[in-house]
Protein backbone atom coordinates (compact mmCIF):
# COMPACT_ATOMS: atom_id res chain seq x y z
CA UNK A 1 0.00 0.00 0.00
CA UNK A 2 2.77 2.20 0.77
CA UNK A 3 4.19 2.47 -2.49
CA UNK A 4 1.17 3.63 -3.96
CA UNK A 5 1.65 6.33 -1.72
CA UNK A 6 4.32 7.37 -3.34
CA UNK A 7 2.78 7.82 -6.36
CA UNK A 8 -0.58 9.95 -4.64
CA UNK A 9 0.06 13.53 -4.30
CA UNK A 10 -0.43 15.43 -0.80
CA UNK A 11 -3.96 16.12 -1.06
CA UNK A 12 -4.39 12.23 -1.52
CA UNK A 13 -2.24 11.40 1.54
CA UNK A 14 -4.19 13.36 3.59
CA UNK A 15 -7.84 12.24 2.46
CA UNK A 16 -6.33 8.33 2.65
CA UNK A 17 -5.00 8.85 6.54
CA UNK A 18 -8.58 10.57 7.24
CA UNK A 19 -10.71 7.44 5.51
CA UNK A 20 -8.19 5.05 7.44
CA UNK A 21 -8.62 7.30 11.02
CA UNK A 22 -12.63 6.96 10.31
CA UNK A 23 -12.61 3.00 9.74
CA UNK A 24 -10.12 2.81 12.79
CA UNK A 25 -12.19 4.76 14.80
CA UNK A 26 -15.65 2.60 13.63
CA UNK A 27 -14.07 -0.54 14.60
CA UNK A 28 -13.29 0.86 17.65
CA UNK A 29 -16.64 1.85 18.63
CA UNK A 30 -18.45 0.50 21.31
CA UNK A 31 -22.17 -0.47 20.34
CA UNK A 32 -22.90 -3.91 21.56
CA UNK A 33 -26.12 -4.04 20.97
CA UNK A 34 -26.08 -3.47 17.16
CA UNK A 35 -22.21 -5.07 16.30
CA UNK A 36 -21.86 -8.14 15.05
CA UNK A 37 -20.48 -10.82 17.76
CA UNK A 38 -20.12 -14.51 17.00
CA UNK A 39 -22.88 -16.88 17.87
CA UNK A 40 -25.29 -14.09 20.15
CA UNK A 41 -28.01 -12.74 19.33
CA UNK A 42 -30.16 -10.00 20.53
CA UNK A 43 -32.73 -10.63 23.00
CA UNK A 44 -34.59 -7.97 25.33
CA UNK A 45 -33.99 -7.98 29.19
CA UNK A 46 -37.31 -8.35 31.40
CA UNK A 47 -36.43 -6.35 33.93
CA UNK A 48 -36.21 -3.12 31.80
CA UNK A 49 -37.06 -4.02 28.26
CA UNK A 50 -33.64 -2.94 27.05
CA UNK A 51 -31.94 -5.09 24.24
CA UNK A 52 -28.51 -7.02 25.00
CA UNK A 53 -26.85 -9.57 23.09
CA UNK A 54 -27.55 -13.18 24.33
CA UNK A 55 -24.07 -13.38 26.05
CA UNK A 56 -24.34 -10.90 28.31
CA UNK A 57 -27.59 -12.07 29.83
CA UNK A 58 -28.08 -14.46 32.35
CA UNK A 59 -31.87 -16.09 33.69
CA UNK A 60 -32.69 -15.57 37.46
CA UNK A 61 -34.29 -18.07 39.63
CA UNK A 62 -37.77 -16.41 39.03
CA UNK A 63 -36.96 -17.27 35.14
CA UNK A 64 -36.53 -13.59 34.13
CA UNK A 65 -33.89 -12.98 31.71
CA UNK A 66 -32.36 -10.04 32.49
CA UNK A 67 -28.52 -8.43 31.58
CA UNK A 68 -25.63 -9.39 34.06
CA UNK A 69 -25.84 -5.94 35.48
CA UNK A 70 -29.25 -6.22 36.73
CA UNK A 71 -28.84 -9.63 38.13
CA UNK A 72 -30.37 -10.84 41.54
CA UNK A 73 -29.33 -13.58 43.25
CA UNK A 74 -32.29 -15.34 45.48
CA UNK A 75 -32.82 -14.33 48.91
CA UNK A 76 -31.42 -16.24 51.59
CA UNK A 77 -35.03 -15.84 53.67
CA UNK A 78 -36.36 -17.77 50.93
CA UNK A 79 -34.92 -21.10 51.96
CA UNK A 80 -35.38 -21.07 55.13
CA UNK A 81 -38.18 -23.48 56.13
CA UNK A 82 -40.37 -23.47 59.41
CA UNK A 83 -40.46 -25.45 62.01
CA UNK A 84 -43.55 -27.41 63.10
CA UNK A 85 -45.98 -25.64 65.52
CA UNK A 86 -48.23 -28.45 66.99
CA UNK A 87 -51.03 -26.34 68.39
CA UNK A 88 -53.22 -29.37 69.72
CA UNK A 89 -54.35 -29.31 73.35
CA UNK A 90 -51.74 -31.91 75.65
CA UNK A 91 -55.04 -33.47 77.89
CA UNK A 92 -57.79 -31.52 76.51
CA UNK A 93 -60.68 -31.19 79.02
CA UNK A 94 -64.30 -29.61 77.59
CA UNK A 95 -65.35 -26.16 79.03
CA UNK A 96 -67.61 -26.82 81.74
CA UNK A 97 -70.72 -25.29 82.52
CA UNK A 98 -71.42 -21.76 83.41
CA UNK A 99 -73.89 -20.94 85.75
CA UNK A 100 -75.40 -17.76 85.69
CA UNK A 101 -77.00 -15.26 88.18
CA UNK A 102 -80.25 -16.84 87.19
CA UNK A 103 -82.01 -17.92 90.22
CA UNK A 104 -85.68 -18.16 90.21
CA UNK A 105 -88.27 -20.75 91.52
CA UNK A 106 -91.69 -22.49 90.43
CA UNK A 107 -94.18 -20.20 91.09
CA UNK A 108 -97.35 -23.60 90.88
CA UNK A 109 -97.01 -27.25 91.94
CA UNK A 110 -95.93 -29.23 88.66
CA UNK A 111 -97.16 -32.64 88.46
CA UNK A 112 -94.65 -35.37 86.79
CA UNK A 113 -94.85 -35.42 83.20
CA UNK A 114 -95.32 -31.85 82.16
CA UNK A 115 -93.29 -29.42 79.68
CA UNK A 116 -94.40 -26.10 80.61
CA UNK A 117 -93.14 -25.02 83.94
CA UNK A 118 -94.78 -22.30 85.92
CA UNK A 119 -91.90 -19.64 87.02
CA UNK A 120 -91.67 -16.44 88.78
CA UNK A 121 -89.51 -14.78 86.43
CA UNK A 122 -87.97 -15.69 82.83
CA UNK A 123 -84.98 -12.50 82.90
CA UNK A 124 -81.93 -13.54 80.85
CA UNK A 125 -83.89 -16.69 80.04
CA UNK A 126 -82.76 -17.78 76.52
CA UNK A 127 -83.93 -20.63 74.06
CA UNK A 128 -81.50 -23.60 74.13
CA UNK A 129 -79.82 -22.43 77.48
CA UNK A 130 -79.65 -25.46 79.79
CA UNK A 131 -82.13 -25.28 82.86
CA UNK A 132 -82.00 -27.65 86.25
CA UNK A 133 -85.60 -27.95 88.13
CA UNK A 134 -85.26 -29.19 91.65
CA UNK A 135 -87.78 -31.97 92.09
CA UNK A 136 -89.68 -33.06 95.62
CA UNK A 137 -87.42 -36.05 95.58
CA UNK A 138 -84.43 -33.94 95.93
CA UNK A 139 -82.92 -34.43 92.64
CA UNK A 140 -82.15 -32.06 89.88
CA UNK A 141 -84.28 -32.39 86.18
CA UNK A 142 -81.73 -31.09 83.90
CA UNK A 143 -83.09 -30.12 80.66
CA UNK A 144 -83.07 -26.97 78.11
CA UNK A 145 -85.21 -24.64 76.83
CA UNK A 146 -87.10 -24.78 74.42
CA UNK A 147 -89.46 -21.22 74.72
CA UNK A 148 -90.57 -19.06 77.24
CA UNK A 149 -93.13 -16.56 78.16
CA UNK A 150 -91.78 -13.29 79.69
CA UNK A 151 -92.37 -13.48 83.44
CA UNK A 152 -94.44 -16.63 83.06
CA UNK A 153 -93.56 -20.22 81.85
CA UNK A 154 -90.87 -22.20 80.51
CA UNK A 155 -91.38 -24.90 77.92
CA UNK A 156 -88.68 -27.56 78.36
CA UNK A 157 -87.59 -30.01 76.01
CA UNK A 158 -88.38 -33.15 78.33
CA UNK A 159 -90.93 -33.47 80.43
CA UNK A 160 -89.72 -33.51 84.46
CA UNK A 161 -89.90 -37.02 85.76
CA UNK A 162 -91.56 -35.98 89.95
CA UNK A 163 -93.49 -33.35 90.65
CA UNK A 164 -92.17 -29.95 91.87
CA UNK A 165 -94.12 -28.22 94.42
CA UNK A 166 -94.33 -23.85 93.95
CA UNK A 167 -90.94 -22.74 95.62
CA UNK A 168 -88.55 -25.15 94.39
CA UNK A 169 -85.19 -23.66 92.57
CA UNK A 170 -85.03 -23.18 89.03
CA UNK A 171 -81.61 -22.71 87.70
CA UNK A 172 -80.36 -21.45 84.42
CA UNK A 173 -77.28 -22.89 82.84
CA UNK A 174 -75.10 -21.60 79.72
CA UNK A 175 -73.43 -24.09 78.38
CA UNK A 176 -71.48 -21.80 75.23
CA UNK A 177 -68.78 -19.20 75.87
CA UNK A 178 -69.48 -15.55 74.20
CA UNK A 179 -67.46 -12.36 73.60
CA UNK A 180 -69.42 -10.81 76.71
CA UNK A 181 -68.86 -13.92 78.89
CA UNK A 182 -65.31 -13.57 78.64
Amino acid sequence: MFAYIHNLSAGHVVVILEVLNIIREEANMSKPYYNYVHGAHNKISDRNGFKYKSTEMRREWNHSLVHTSEFETRHPQDFVRGIADHQAVRDPRPGGEIFLDVDTTTDADEAAGQTVISVTSTANFTNGNTIYIELDNDSLHRTTISSFVANDTVTIASAIPYAATSGNKVTVVKTTLSAEDL
